[in-house]
């Protein structure tokens, strides 16, 4: 299955992609076979594309979450609520992630928002390796990051715009679940894809 690991919707705020639009543009694309909804703070996207898409889409939609942490943003995969955190930090964040058994991803770890080199450092399961909208030399850093700490290395969109959903994909062999992605990531059994581009019309 070919998956986008890093998908915002409106409700991130600083994306223009709606659920209505986002469904459409699913549907009509027969390589994207999930997406990974990542908004900031907040699950409400990925809870309002479920009800959108059609029971038997065949889409595998994986909830999540993109913190906005004091020291840089952080996801966790598998959280079905929004997140209330004590204080904005990592230590919160990671109490929280461990209590709900959420999988720990680093995000475009050397962008602006990134950890920087606190991602050497903290406890994970995988790293953003390539980010569609990050550059050559930050998304090698974090390849090199993913290496070093022996992580599974994901890839995502990062869209924040329809045209960009898809832009970068992850493949894991055959057809999966939720359950069976989170073993994917644990096993290291993920390719990261770049490049692709879509003829289908999200209208």
């Amino acid at each position: 299955m070919l998956i986008d690991f890093h998908v915002h919707t409106v409700y991130s705020g600083d994306s223009s992609i709606t659920i209505g639009d986002l469904a459409k543009y699913l549907m009509k694309n027969d390589r994207i076979d999930g997406l990974v909804i990542s908004d900031h703070d907040t699950v409400q996207g990925y809870a309002k594309l479920t009800q959108s898409l059609p029971r038997d889409s065949g889409k595998l939609l994986v909830p999540a979450v993109e913190l906005s942490l004091k020291e840089g943003h952080l996801i966790l995969l598998g959280v079905e609520e929004n997140p209330q955190l004590e204080t904005p930090t990592i230590p919160s964040a990671l109490d929280y992630a461990r209590e709900r058994s959420c999988l720990i991803i680093i995000p475009h770890p050397f962008r602006s928002t990134g950890l920087g080199e606190l991602a050497h450092q903290i406890p994970a399961h995988a790293v953003e390796v390539v980010n569609g909208s990050s550059g050559k030399r930050e998304n090698e850093l974090a390849r090199k990051l993913a290496q070093l700490r022996g992580l599974t290395g994901v890839g995502g969109s990062d869209a924040h715009t329809l045209p960009e959903v898809g832009k970068v994909l992850s493949f894991i062999p055959g057809r999966i679940e939720v359950p069976d992605l989170i073993e994917a990531i644990g096993n290291r059994r993920i390719r990261v894809l770049a490049g692709f581009k879509f003829k289908a019309d999200p209208a």
